[in-house]
């Protein structure tokens, strides 16, 4: 996709007043379009009424192809413990910092243990302990990212196919994670054979395991900072008992169309390199852009949460304007993607994200 021009971005945001429907905020908020359409169609009807043909309605869409199909072995429970059993615990792989490291748990336990020192040191009430949202396990061809886990994975399954050959005595656990840790080596070859065929390289995958009545807010992976970015979101399976149950079917993703939220301290602009304004999205402002289910596959800057329209284009909710900020101040307009929203997640839900980036021929 070519980067689409101020000229450009502003016929889109005209056919946005126009075509989608606005979210509001508070308990009343809406989170699909009211037309019900998924995203590629809205951003088709955004294509055709502003007649910028630059904007990609292939930004977000459905893989039907059943080289991707996830097997039924690789259900949550069975591949978090999988998971459980290979990383959680152990130093080596811990998280480092924001988006580095093996095993990421949210909210961060570092973050209430620091709160719990600081009440104490200062003789104020104990806060309480917040809930799990999420786990989340890394996976990376670059080390630096996950602390070596892919290389551990491998070498496990490795480790336990020589044993079998061998017929060399393996515990019951061993047996068990190697089964599953073997079927989603299997699965993840066979997918990455078959993205290479459409000419995408993965290199970085990650499963985020909700927690029951959970989600996660609007966001995107500043990581995927090309034009050539892809991201590749797959559900988990869902146990055999609940396969055709509603939740099975019910559209996970829903997609936003919005912006910042004007800085902290009047008059300041946000910094344009340190900070997460970018963040911060200005619910008022925002607009619909539908929902999808099954397996999702998102490009651009962000994939699933893209840089749409450069700033300086418009101001979408009327906050910059009201802050005093000019027409050069008004941020990009970001095409975000938020998982489980308005009720949260069932039990079982889980995430399988492969990501990596278009290779040009």
């Amino acid at each position: 996709m070519c980067r689409i021009t101020v000229p450009e971005a502003k016929k889109i945001v005209e056919a946005i007043q126009r075509q989608c429907t606005r979210r509001g905020k508070g308990r009343w908020y809406k989170d699909d379009d009211a037309r019900g359409r998924p995203p590629r169609e809205v951003l088709a009807a955004l294509r055709r009424v502003s007649g910028v043909k630059k904007l990609d309605p292939e930004l977000i869409t459905n893989i039907d192809d059943a080289a991707f199909d996830v097997p039924q072995g690789l259900n949550r429970k069975e591949f978090k413990a999988c998971l459980e059993y290979l990383f959680a615990g152990k130093k080596r792989f811990a998280e480092k910092n924001a988006g580095r490291g093996c095993v990421l748990v949210r909210p961060n336990p570092k973050n209430h243990a620091k709160a719990v020192a600081e009440a104490k040191r200062d003789g104020t009430p104990i806060p309480e302990k917040p809930a799990l949202k999420y786990t989340m396990f890394q996976l990376s061809s670059n080390e630096k990212m996950d602390g070596g886990a892919f290389a551990y994975l491998r070498a496990f399954v490795k480790r336990m196919k020589t044993k079998a050959l061998k017929k060399l005595r393996m515990s019951v656990d061993e047996r068990k994670h190697a089964r599953t840790a073997s079927r989603f080596l299997g699965w993840y070859e066979k997918c990455a054979a078959a993205f290479r065929r459409r000419r995408i390289l993965i290199t970085q995958l990650h499963f985020v395991f909700y927690e029951e009545g959970s989600s996660l807010d609007v966001h995107r992976d500043q990581r995927l900072d090309e034009l050539v970015s892809r991201r590749a979101i797959f559900p988990a399976p869902w146990p055999e008992s609940r396969k055709r149950s509603r939740a099975a079917t019910k559209p996970r993703l829903t997609f936003y169309l919005a912006q910042a939220k004007p800085a902290r301290k009047k008059g300041v602009p946000p910094p344009k390199k340190k900070g997460r304004y970018d963040d911060q999205w200005d619910r008022s402002g925002a607009f619909c852009m539908g929902k999808v289910g099954g397996a999702v596959l998102m490009k651009a800057v962000g994939a699933g949460g893209c840089e749409l329209l450069p700033a300086g284009v418009a101001d979408l909710s009327g906050a910059w304007a009201a802050a005093g900020y000019d027409e050069a101040d008004f941020p990009p307009i970001y095409l975000y993607h938020e998982p489980w929203c308005r009720g949260g997640a069932p039990a079982d839900a889980a995430s399988y994200v492969f990501s990596g980036y278009t290779i040009e021929e």
